[in-house]
């Protein structure tokens, strides 16, 4: 049987996703294995890492977004819009969170600023459950903040008028995605359609969506795919490219 184009599609995109979760994989065993912990009462369980800092980071918001990713094309088969927006809100926040931390490090490699309160608060709330109210307040990064400072990053490289425009572009972008997860009027609305018009409560395949969740999955993969090769340009993973032939490809093509 011949698979249809959005099925070859489907495809195609789940191979974008191999060498990313490949990377990860890398990525993941340059570490020490993280430890199971369990609370002195034993109520509460899990897996953490010893003494994490600014890689540990990056490590974990790359299996983020990979995972939301794959999560966005199993959606993507079934024309689920609303849930394949908030995920990719996700991608969006935490790349431009690991780039903001990347390029926040002095010459020694160690983050400083903001983001480096970011990090070790993020670390610190290890308690599912919490503690007490102040110790579960953690510093929050403003997203303007985060793409002001990588708009200004890209100055060395453009004008200051473009760089302007990049971050002014990225807050457009996140705020568009944003407004899935916040359940706006107008992206709610979009589950309506059809004759007779109904909600489509059980996902959109087979409507005009097909077409814009792959091209937005698509886009958001090469998004994902550029922060996890700057992750290896800073980080300096060059034995880690060179090890796998999948990963290798995969960043001789994304870094052109």
């Amino acid at each position: 049987m011949i698979p249809s184009s959005f099925d070859s599609e489907i495809e195609r995109l789940r191979g974008r996703a191999v060498p990313l979760e490949r990377f990860v994989h890398g990525l993941s065993a340059q570490f020490e294995l993280p430890k199971l912990f369990v609370s002195v009462d034993g109520a509460e369980r899990g897996f953490r890492f010893i003494n994490p800092d600014y890689r540990h980071f990056c490590l974990l918001r790359a299996c983020r977004i990979v995972s939301a990713i794959n999560a966005s094309i199993d959606l993507a088969r079934f024309g689920h819009v609303q849930e394949i927006g908030v995920l990719l809100r996700t991608v969006i926040e935490y790349s431009s969170q690991v780039e903001y931390v990347l390029i926040n490090r002095n010459e020694q490699a160690e983050t400083t600023g903001k983001a480096a309160d970011f990090v070790t608060s993020f670390f610190k709330d290890d308690r599912r459950t919490g503690g007490q109210p102040d110790e579960r307040k953690r510093v929050k990064l403003n997203q303007k903040t985060v793409h002001d400072a990588i708009g200004a990053n890209l100055e060395e490289f453009t004008s200051t008028a473009q760089a302007k425009t990049t971050s002014d572009m990225m807050s457009h972008v996140y705020v568009i995605f944003s407004n899935y997860v916040h359940g706006r009027y107008p992206e709610t609305m979009d589950l309506y359609g059809g004759r007779p018009g109904r909600f489509h409560l059980n996902g959109m395949k087979g409507t005009p969506k097909d077409a814009e969740n792959l091209e937005i999955i698509d886009t958001l993969i090469t998004t994902a795919s550029n922060c996890l090769v700057q992750i290896a340009q800073c980080l300096q993973l060059r034995s880690l490219v060179a090890s796998d032939p999948i990963i290798s490809t995969w960043y001789r093509d994304a870094v052109g």
